[in-house]
């Protein structure tokens, strides 16, 4: 109907009619594009609401990671001074060290001579997701940047992580070599020391998600949050129980263990 009576103004030659039409097709575009973008933007926003509840979960692991790695530091460092003071005592002749076997076999048949706990990759895939599918422009900028910057420490430390359980497995000859030469000594200690500095690092990178993740208003669902508090309690206890006193216990943060 409009185009008709923008037609018939032109052939009248009515261009004050025509001025009106041409406003009133604009403004009605307008309006249309505005009531789209309104409508994809809440849609956005709904969808956004639920891939942050992913996004909290794998940031809650990645804490609980964190604060596992750091009761642990201890027991990290007793077991490293022991092997570097063996391979560093080149006067005394060497004997194979002893392997670390769990029951549960996580250690493999041979057993381990460093043993810490090793939870896989740090997840980071809700967040990847909510990334590549453009939801994260619609989060508070603040809030984005400051879980972007915990997932990448999250991401470097379950690298290092990675990397250390390989080459742990290089020192399993230690557990069954009758002799060593000086060459094969250092050849170990340098092995070692990578270990301990990725250790380091790893212990660095704990310490910055755990700060940070306390730092930020986040709140769990209700499964969420009881399946945390589950596996938080758990793994103290397994900790413990496999670790014994160098382990030091891990504490739930206030904003949790108050709820």
């Amino acid at each position: 109907m409009l185009l008709r009576r923008i037609t018939k103004h032109v052939k009248d030659q009515n261009w004050f009619a025509v001025g009106i039409d041409f406003v009133i097709v604009v403004i009605g575009v307008g309006v249309a594009l505005a009531a789209g973008e309104w409508v994809n933007t809440r849609a956005a926003k709904a969808d956004l609401r639920i891939a942050e509840r992913a996004i909290y979960d794998e940031l809650y692991f990645n804490y609980l990671n964190a604060q596992e790695r750091i009761a642990f530091k201890e027991c990290n460092a007793i077991q490293i001074r022991h092997v570097a003071q063996a391979l560093a005592n080149a006067d005394e002749p060497w004997e194979p060290l002893k392997p670390i076997i769990n029951d549960d076999g996580l250690l493999g048949e041979l057993g381990n001579l460093l043993r810490a706990p090793y939870r896989g990759a740090w997840p980071t895939d809700a967040w990847q997701t909510a990334s590549d599918s453009g939801l994260l422009s619609y989060m508070d900028p603040q809030r984005r940047n400051d879980l972007s910057e915990i997932f990448s420490v999250s991401a470097i430390v379950g690298g290092y992580q990675d990397d250390n359980f390989k080459k742990n497995a290089e020192l399993k000859s230690l557990l069954v070599a009758t002799e060593l030469t000086s060459a094969d000594r250092l050849r170990y200690y340098d092995l070692l020391a990578e270990i301990d500095s990725a250790s380091a690092l790893i212990e660095v990178g704990a310490a910055f998600v755990i700060s940070n993740v306390e730092a930020l208003d986040i709140v769990l669902g209700a499964d969420s949050e009881r399946q945390f508090k589950e596996n938080f309690e758990a793994r103290n206890q397994a900790g413990l129980d496999i670790y014994g006193e160098c382990f030091e216990p891990m504490v739930l943060p206030a904003k949790v263990a108050d709820r």
